[in-house]
Protein backbone atom coordinates (compact mmCIF):
# COMPACT_ATOMS: atom_id res chain seq x y z
CA UNK A 1 0.00 0.00 0.00
CA UNK A 2 2.91 2.43 0.86
CA UNK A 3 4.39 1.48 -2.78
CA UNK A 4 1.47 2.16 -4.65
CA UNK A 5 1.02 5.57 -2.72
CA UNK A 6 5.04 6.87 -3.37
CA UNK A 7 3.97 5.53 -6.84
CA UNK A 8 0.87 7.65 -7.14
CA UNK A 9 2.38 10.90 -5.57
CA UNK A 10 5.26 10.86 -7.84
CA UNK A 11 3.31 10.17 -10.90
CA UNK A 12 1.26 13.35 -9.80
CA UNK A 13 4.65 15.69 -9.25
CA UNK A 14 6.01 14.62 -12.42
CA UNK A 15 2.53 15.49 -14.18
CA UNK A 16 2.33 19.07 -12.23
CA UNK A 17 5.55 20.08 -12.94
CA UNK A 18 5.60 18.95 -16.29
CA UNK A 19 2.50 20.87 -17.07
CA UNK A 20 3.78 23.62 -15.10
CA UNK A 21 6.95 23.80 -17.42
CA UNK A 22 5.19 23.42 -20.67
CA UNK A 23 3.17 26.29 -19.64
CA UNK A 24 5.43 28.48 -18.96
CA UNK A 25 7.15 27.85 -22.32
CA UNK A 26 4.62 29.90 -24.11
CA UNK A 27 3.58 33.46 -23.59
CA UNK A 28 0.90 34.85 -21.65
CA UNK A 29 -1.20 37.00 -24.31
CA UNK A 30 -1.49 33.92 -26.88
CA UNK A 31 -4.02 35.09 -28.91
CA UNK A 32 -1.93 38.09 -30.04
CA UNK A 33 0.64 36.51 -30.39
CA UNK A 34 -0.41 33.46 -32.84
CA UNK A 35 -2.19 36.65 -34.65
CA UNK A 36 0.80 38.76 -34.49
CA UNK A 37 2.67 35.46 -36.36
CA UNK A 38 0.36 34.56 -38.49
CA UNK A 39 0.36 38.45 -39.70
CA UNK A 40 4.09 37.91 -40.20
CA UNK A 41 3.64 34.82 -41.86
CA UNK A 42 1.23 36.38 -44.48
CA UNK A 43 3.55 38.87 -45.55
CA UNK A 44 6.50 37.15 -46.28
CA UNK A 45 4.16 34.76 -48.12
CA UNK A 46 2.85 37.57 -50.07
CA UNK A 47 6.50 39.07 -50.92
CA UNK A 48 7.66 35.47 -51.80
CA UNK A 49 4.36 35.61 -54.43
CA UNK A 50 5.68 39.34 -55.61
CA UNK A 51 9.27 38.24 -56.58
CA UNK A 52 8.14 35.08 -58.09
CA UNK A 53 5.38 36.88 -60.00
CA UNK A 54 8.22 39.30 -61.10
CA UNK A 55 10.66 36.85 -61.85
CA UNK A 56 7.94 35.21 -64.01
CA UNK A 57 6.94 38.94 -65.70
CA UNK A 58 10.56 39.29 -66.46
CA UNK A 59 11.28 36.30 -68.02
CA UNK A 60 8.25 36.48 -69.91
CA UNK A 61 9.21 40.42 -71.25
CA UNK A 62 12.45 38.32 -71.98
CA UNK A 63 10.70 35.99 -74.10
CA UNK A 64 8.85 38.62 -76.45
CA UNK A 65 11.93 40.44 -76.62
Amino acid sequence: MSLLFVYLSFNFMVTVFGFTLFWNLFPKNRMETTSLQNADLKKLDSENNNTIESRIVEEEDRKCR
